[in-house]
């Protein structure tokens, strides 16, 4: 019986700049920075480990189209590694890294086969004797929204065929862009073997006979990209083919819902907290954690204030090294409050507050703030916010709101 073990990869982005994140310490932010690299170095660590037949990435190697040479001679060195033992890798392009980007380009070892911004196949032969059919195209430019799902075409009766799309599964939650959108439907009436799909950020299998996958990306960049991060082995067969996903991200972002019910005073707070950096410490890897505190009724005026000030956040950081396996507490939040259980006020009122909160829009907030990024001082540690962080400050100043009101 004839068997395929190959790794499934995709949306590595290296050398991701993280935007936003300027806030944290330099130590820390370098090793976030370097993350993307870290768990790369991993996934082929692993394929040389585990003897795979051929390794195959499924676009946005790059997180932008003016691919750093850094970079590239960062993929060039570990792809080296496979080529030493052999072992074929195939790749295609995706939105962020199209073809069409201008860069200083670095030549990739011989055992790596880029495929071409037209649907092509590329047949070989593994070192068990298994002949296998690798079908893909990279964007030859930024924004795809042409079914390129009707020209992949299969050649040949005999061994395996797999596809690679780098693209939207229409029907899907996603909210990412609709580039080269397909059906899993359609994908099936092509009868290839597997299909290893790229461009969601979350792994998800959308079939199991045959295997759809989007192995998700390698490493987490901010908080709403939580969870494990790696790349998928696979072990295809025309019998059963078997899959399992290998964790290799460097830095894991979390997010922890704490009761406060029936504590009052801070220090009580700061012990509860405490056993949350123990919880969720890991053996080889950082953890940035954001935690919402709930049933905060009971807390002192003082417990509040410290969370307020930032100081509860400074001393659950202070002890962390960013160069082990910390927990770095990136968040404290208290419970959103919401208009509906702001307490009891004159409804009139309120009624007015959520309607000016309704109506805030993007030119308020710069003219809100606007002073502060003239100020000659100022304005030295200021970045211009991402959408994600503009609509993080009006809800902040939303919650602060309704909570200096209840008290």
């Amino acid at each position: 019986m004839q068997v395929l073990r190959f790794i499934h990869t995709a949306d590595l982005h290296l050398d991701s700049p993280f935007k936003g994140l300027n806030k944290l310490p330099e130590k820390l932010l370098y090793r976030l920075q370097e993350s993307t690299f870290r768990s790369f170095e991993r996934i082929i660590e692993e394929a040389v480990k585990r003897e795979m037949d051929f390794v195959i990435i499924s676009g946005d190697l790059y997180d932008g189209e003016d691919r750093s040479i850094k970079a590239q001679a960062r993929m060039k060195r570990q792809l080296e590694k496979l080529a030493e033992r052999r072992i074929p890798v195939f790749i295609i392009h995706g939105n962020h890294d199209h073809m069409g980007g201008r860069w200083t380009k670095l030549e990739m070892p011989e055992n790596v086969h880029i495929f071409h911004t037209e649907p092509e196949v590329k047949s070989i032969e593994t070192n068990n004797g298994s002949v296998v059919h690798v079908y893909g195209f990279s964007y030859a430019e930024r924004h795809i929204y042409d079914r390129k799902i009707d020209r992949f075409k299969k050649e040949n009766q005999g061994g395996f065929h797999i596809g690679l799309l780098h693209g939207h599964c229409e029907g899907s939650p996603s909210t990412h862009q609709p580039y080269a959108p397909f059906t899993v439907n359609e994908l099936l009436a092509k009868e290839f073997d597997y299909w290893a799909l790229g461009h969601i950020h979350q792994h998800a299998v959308l079939s199991e006979d045959p295997y759809i996958i989007y192995p998700g990306n390698i490493q987490g960049r901010h908080r709403k990209e939580k969870g494990g991060k790696g790349c998928i082995e696979v072990n295809l067969c025309k019998d059963h083919t078997s899959i399992q996903f290998i964790e290799t991200a460097d830095i894991i972002w979390e997010e922890s819902v704490v009761s406060a019910a029936g504590i009052t005073e801070f220090n009580e707070l700061f012990t509860l907290l405490t056993a949350e950096l123990v919880r969720f410490r890991k053996t080889d890897q950082g953890v940035i954690l954001g935690i919402q505190l709930v049933e905060t009724e009971a807390l002192s005026a003082e417990a509040i204030d410290k969370i307020h000030s930032g100081e509860l956040l400074e001393i659950l950081q202070d002890d962390e090294d960013p160069e082990q396996n910390f927990v770095w507490i990136n968040s404290i939040d208290i419970e959103a409050k919401t208009f509906s259980n702001a307490g009891v006020f004159d409804t009139g009122f309120m009624d007015e507050l959520k309607a000016a909160f309704e109506g805030f829009e993007r030119h308020h907030l710069e003219e809100s703030t606007k002073d502060l990024y003239h100020h000659m001082f100022a304005r030295r540690y200021l970045h211009d916010l991402e959408e994600e962080e503009e609509k993080a400050v009006i809800e902040k100043a939303q919650q602060l709101i309704l909570q200096h009101l209840q008290k």
